[in-house]
Formats: structure tokens, C-alpha cells, sequence
């Protein structure tokens, strides 16, 4: 997501999520990536406004996130994070999350708002901020998930994801082209204001989500 006044000023966050191995065969691609949005087919969702006690409950999750993360830097580091950007992202993870990791994702990021409430709240929230006069954004996400038989993407999840998040959709070898090519996206959609996001990719990952 970026932001224009006078100065430019970005905010990404990654996130990287495991999702269903299947088996034991493996064959990875060795060519790019293959774009799959225009595949998943969905209505775009117009979703809601939040509520007084919402604004209220994440602002408190926003608040104790920062200092789970200022006790964690050194003293002198100068730190900045975007609220906005940490709840898109895990806002799309937790739609392919269940159980005990979906309800401390949903206290921790949420603040104890419901995935199916933050779904509805960011569709609206990009929606509002992409029509804005007064300030420049430009709210994109995207999922990049690795070609691979022992890996399953739920067709499920990507309709969600791209429903409310209008979330790119990407099916990768994940090597060193996918690299390029993550990196490539994320330098088009910041205004070629952050030109590189990630330095390698490892081979425990199998996906990533991206504001």
C-alpha cells in the first residue's frame, strides 16, 4: 500500500504461511509464475463500516502490537509499522486458518473481531480509501502460492481472498525467477518506492500473502 502527500511513504508487510502438504510427490516448475486471478471467479464484495467498539478493539490490538515489537528492538531503533497493512495481511491469513491458531490470530491482530467481520471491514476500507481525493493510495495484495503436487491451495481461500481483498492470485516454482517477479510486483504497486521485498526464497516456504 502507498501513500502520497508531498513526500511518498510505503508500507508492506509479508507474510509467510504453511499450508496442506498432501503427499510425498514432488515437481517443482522450473519456469515463472502462472497468474491465476482471472481463474478464480467471485463478485467483488462491498463489505462494512466499522463499529465504535471495533475502532476501539483494534486500535487497543494496534497499541500492543507496537510494543511487543518495541521490546524486541534495540533502544536506539527507529521504529515504524503500518496497522493497516499488518491487519490486510494476516486478514487474508486467517481465512485459511482453523481452530486454535484462527482464534489467537483473530485476539491478538483482531482484537478479538471475528475473520468473517474483517473480511467485510477491510473490503470497505480499501474501497473507501481508493476513492479518496485528498490522499493517493494504492491498496494491492497478492497470494503467491509454490507449484508443487504435495501442496493444495483451497479453492475456498482464494475466492475469499481475492473477494475482499482483490488479492492477485500466483502459482510459482518459487526459485530464484519467482524472486524476481515478487520483487517486480511489489516495486510496480509501491510507485517503484520499495524496489526489492524479499533476498531468498527458502524451501520450507510454500506461500506468501502480501500488502
Amino acid at each position: 500500500m502507498s501513500m502520497k502527500i508531498k513526500k511518498s511513504v510505503a508500507f508492506i508487510i509479508i507474510a509467510v504461511c504453511m499450508v496442506c502438504l498432501l503427499g510425498s510427490d514432488v515437481n517443482c516448475a522450473t519456469k515463472g509464475s502462472t497468474n491465476l486471478t482471472k481463474s478464480v471467479k467471485v463478485k467483488t464484495k462491498k463489505g462494512r463500516k466499522l463499529k465504535d467498539s471495533e475502532i476501539k478493539a483494534l486500535s487497543s490490538s494496534t497499541i500492543n502490537m507496537f510494543d511487543y515489537i518495541l521490546e524486541n528492538e534495540k533502544e536506539d531503533a527507529n521504529v515504524l509499522i503500518s496497522p493497516t497493512s499488518i491487519l490486510y495481511a494476516f486478514g487474508m491469513a486467517e481465512n485459511g486458518a482453523k481452530g486454535t491458531t484462527k482464534s489467537q490470530l483473530e485476539k491478538v491482530v483482531n482484537g478479538g473481531i471475528k475473520s468473517a467481520d474483517i473480511n467485510k471491514i477491510l473490503a470497505s476500507t480499501k474501497k473507501r480509501m481508493m476513492k479518496s481525493e485528498k490522499v493517493k493510495w494504492n491498496v494491492a495484495n497478492s497470494v503467491w502460492f509454490i507449484n508443487r503436487k504435495d501442496v493444495g491451495v483451497k479453492k475456498a481461500f482464494l475466492k475469499k481472498v481475492k473477494s475482499y481483498y482483490g488479492a492477485e492470485i500466483y502459482k510459482a516454482p518459487f526459485n530464484n525467477k519467482t524472486k524476481k517477479e515478487i520483487n517486480a510486483w511489489v516495486k510496480k504497486n509501491t510507485n517503484k518506492m520499495i524496489p526489492k521485498i524479499i533476498n531468498d526464497i527458502s524451501r520450507d516456504d510454500v506461500m506468501y500473502l502480501i500488502n
